[in-house]
């Protein structure tokens, strides 16, 4: 094997290791992300569960009582899909801005030692590289967070979220006849609830996947003038 053929092949390992270097960056921090995560799903998961334990304790005396937990039950299904898309959304925004931060240092390294020399000076290919490479990956990273709008579709998707917990802190109030309308049956006061369930579901139904391309840079200048 040549010279020539044994420096080809170092050059090309050597930027096969930076980009398995963002790979790993990303992964690392996509995976602390979903197990800090999981701790706090597994708490809520735990809650609900619970919560549903005390509520099929409740006897079903009365059609309306049935209905109530008819509707807790829909809405536990609804409300997952909002936790689920949150935690994803907010995973990834979490790993494009470690290694949109990490990579911007290291890419400000490389460019303030090409800049001492210029960059058509600058024969040294594995600065150039390293540089490009750098640069290519904070530059995807930044316009992936920006344009999959990771930060708002995560909020939203757990406002949704909550939004969809206080409906069954609602139900579980009637359920436990806190306010005594069952005791004192007035049925038409929970069916009046039960109606109002109904119409909050139909009118809150979106999950949110917003993407944002007028994020996209119109222009890029890795270096200083």
């Amino acid at each position: 094997m040549d010279r020539n053929t044994v420096e080809k092949i170092k050059k090309f390992f050597f930027v096969a290791l930076l980009c398995g270097f963002v790979f790993v960056v990303y992964q690392y921090n996509l995976g602390f992300y979903n197990k800090s995560a999981a701790k706090i799903v597994h708490y809520f998961d735990r809650r609900d569960s619970l919560i549903q334990l005390e509520i099929n304790a409740i006897p079903d005396s009365i059609y309306q009582v049935q209905k109530l937990k008819s509707q807790y039950k829909i809405i536990q299904e609804t409300k997952e899909p909002y936790l689920s898309i949150a935690q994803t959304y907010g995973s990834n925004g979490y790993a494009f801005t470690m290694v949109f931060a990490l990579m911007s240092i290291l890419t400000g390294v490389f460019a303030f030692l090409i800049v001492k020399k210029g960059w058509d000076s600058t024969q040294n290919f594995y600065l150039k590289a390293g540089f490009l490479v750098l640069f290519f990956f904070s530059t995807i990273a930044g316009v992936l967070q920006a344009v999959s709008d990771t930060k708002e579709n995560t909020r939203k998707n757990m406002e949704r979220y909550y939004f969809y917990n206080g409906l069954q802190l609602d139900i579980q109030d009637y359920l436990y006849d806190n306010q005594g309308f069952i005791r004192r049956k007035e049925y038409e006061k929970v069916d009046s609830f039960l109606s109002l369930l109904k119409n909050l579901m139909k009118n809150n139904p979106d999950i949110y996947f917003n993407i944002d391309i007028d994020k996209v840079p119109k222009s890029i200048n890795p270096l200083p003038d």
